[in-house]
């Protein structure tokens, strides 16, 4: 297995692209002795990482020539390529190694590459999407706005809430909402660095949207929740100019 990634390695004239890296049980060694020579030699490397393997894989970080996103990608294997070599790697108890040699091919799959490395939005779903979400509001460090809070995540998922409020409280990040009134007597509005007003009832809605740092989340709360994330900090501005233009009609 190390004998394919060495002659990649060795023969990239370029940067080498990793896609679709998760926490494989079986192969943590592999990946660390991957970057750890690729370094040695000087040669530069983008990875996409599983967004659910954050936790694991952020020693990735720690290479100097590397660039790491973590995305919302879900893959069974994950890919190499450099130049016109392509690797892909079925992570096992045996883990299985295929080497594909066409320029062809491996230009479809650069460019597939750096469509998802300059991509700006996200749907997340379902309680993993929730889950996600809260993480990345924690890794951002800023203070949260919601726009319409509904205290669905609230009532829905009381223990991640509970944690997210942990982290939140110890990272000392503030809660600004601009609430639904039916949610006033509820714990999800009280607590250590929470500011609140409230809406009109005719804004009420199961659409949510949540501001943070350089991050826009529209979350709208059906069967299945759903998760629209940008990133973008010129959004990010507007819609935290929307908050303030809000809060001049909302009530105390």
């Amino acid at each position: 297995m190390r004998s394919v990634y060495r002659s990649l390695i060795q023969n990239a004239k370029g940067e080498v692209l990793t896609y679709g890296l998760g926490n494989f049980e079986g192969i943590n060694d592999l990946i660390t002795w991957i970057n750890e020579f690729r370094e040695s030699l000087g040669i530069k490397a983008r990875i996409i990482c599983n967004e659910s393997d954050r936790k694991n894989l952020k020693f990735l970080e720690k290479y100097r020539l590397t660039s790491v996103k973590f995305l919302p990608v879900k893959s069974t294997s994950f890919y190499s390529l450099a130049d016109d070599m392509l690797v892909i790697t079925i992570p096992h108890t045996e883990p299985v190694s295929l080497i594909v040699k066409n320029k062809h091919i491996a230009l479809m799959m650069k460019q597939g590459f750096e469509l998802q490395w300059s991509r700006k939005s996200y749907v997340l779903t379902g309680k993993k999407g929730i889950e996600d979400l809260c993480k990345k509001v924690i890794e951002e460090g800023k203070d949260l706005y919601l726009i319409g809070a509904n205290a669905e995540i609230f009532q829905r998922y009381k223990k991640m809430w509970r944690e997210f409020e942990d982290e939140r409280i110890k990272k000392g990040i503030k809660r600004f909402h601009l609430a639904i009134e039916e949610t006033r007597n509820l714990a999800f509005n009280k607590g250590k660095n929470i500011y609140v007003k409230y809406l009109p009832d005719a804004m009420k809605s199961p659409h949510v949207i949540w501001i943070f740092g350089k991050y826009v989340a529209h979350v709208v709360w059906r069967k299945e929740e759903t998760v629209f994330l940008i990133e973008d900090s010129t959004v990010a501005t507007s819609y935290k100019n929307y908050f303030r233009a809000l809060s001049s009609i909302a009530r105390d």
